[in-house]
């Protein structure tokens, strides 16, 4: 093996547990997973799209995607042309102008398009930032009390994300973070 193959495997490395222990535990959210190494993607049931969904996240359009520069000011992402998953960051939330993105996703899960959101950059904030996820595309008839939301720094492993609030009226559920990342809901029918 030489240097430069060993020196690239450490650096691979020190990268994955920089990215794994990267997303700081958010004390708003509670403890991601009380064995540390989170849910594996094949055994997390993540609730799929409605057909009308899966058809538009499939196509080559760029239907559910939005991209805004927020400052230090604050600001919205998403709503409308995210089909009513957004994220609020409020004053002090960042410390210079960042470009962000919020995307609705298919995350490929035991054959079928599991409803995902994915955020970008990943990256801390100064103070928590209010993501709010819309049901209203879900296939899915169950009682939402019995789902969860989960996120996933790397999509090999899922961690529980805490303290959200549902809102029926709505047909959203919302949440505290000072994180971004990808995130899903699941269900395990228990």
């Amino acid at each position: 093996m030489t240097a430069q193959k060993i020196n690239r495997g450490a650096i691979n490395i020190l990268l994955v547990i920089l990215l794994i222990f990267g997303c700081s535990e958010n004390p708003i959210t509670g403890p991601q997973n009380s064995e540390g190494n989170g849910i594996p993607t094949e055994e997390l049931s993540i609730i799929p799209w409605n057909a009308q969904m899966k058809q538009m996240i499939r196509s080559l359009s760029r239907d559910g995607f939005d991209d805004q520069i927020i400052g230090p000011e604050g600001g919205l992402l998403g709503v409308d042309n995210t089909y009513g998953n957004s994220v609020y960051f409020p004053p002090g939330a960042l410390s210079e102008d960042v470009e962000f993105s919020l995307e609705v996703i298919c995350i490929e899960n035991n054959q079928q398009c599991g409803a995902g959101v994915e955020l970008l950059p990943s990256m801390n904030f100064n103070e928590p930032v209010l993501i709010t996820l819309s049901w209203a595309y879900l296939d899915f008839d169950g009682d939402l009390d019995a789902a969860d939301i989960y996120f996933s720094q790397l999509g090999d492993y899922w961690f529980f994300v805490d303290g959200f609030e549902l809102n029926n009226e709505n047909e959203t559920i919302s949440f505290w973070i000072d994180h971004f990342t990808t995130y899903a809901w699941e269900f395990d029918g228990e």
